[in-house]
């Protein structure tokens, strides 16, 4: 396996590779923005990987008034092995919905996702987004008042 990390204008050079089949696998550790690549290697090439990101922006209304909601919290997870480029719920990369009830996640690689809404007062959803690369998928959601069952207890 070989390793090496870009410099500033974003390079690579991995050498004594031998011919033949590899999988090359790139990964930014800030955004976890990732590309995985099959290559036949030959003698001297070079490869351009793109690790375009998506994202997903919308807004959350009260479904009783149409009224928008602050203060929701908004988390992203990755469905069927998309990265969520640390959008997930409840962790630091959880977001809140602003004063017009807008929110948003960028950096986000191409996936599928499933986006949970939690607000007290309010029963919690969840909806299930597609997230295209350069792309920021669309997401406007009504939350309806009352509150969530108890979770069950366990033995």
């Amino acid at each position: 396996m070989a390793r090496d990390v870009t410099d500033a204008a974003g390079a690579f050079r991995l050498e004594g590779l031998a011919a033949g089949p590899a999988s090359l696998l790139v990964l930014d550790f800030p955004t976890h923005l990732n590309a995985r690549r099959a290559l036949d290697l030959e003698d001297d090439q070079a490869i351009e990987v793109d690790l375009a990101a998506g994202g997903i922006a919308g807004s959350v209304v009260d479904a009783a008034t149409g009224l928008p909601l602050a203060d929701v919290t908004v988390g992203a997870t990755a469905v069927g092995g998309a990265s969520t480029g640390g959008a997930s719920f409840g962790g630091p990369s959880a977001r809140t919905s602003d004063a017009l009830g807008h929110f948003g996640f960028d950096t986000l690689v191409a996936g599928t996702y499933a986006v949970t809404f939690q607000k007290p007062g309010y029963l919690t959803r969840t909806a299930t987004v597609a997230v295209e690369a350069q792309g920021t998928a669309a997401l406007d959601l009504a939350l309806a008042p009352g509150e969530d069952p108890p979770a069950a207890a366990k033995p």
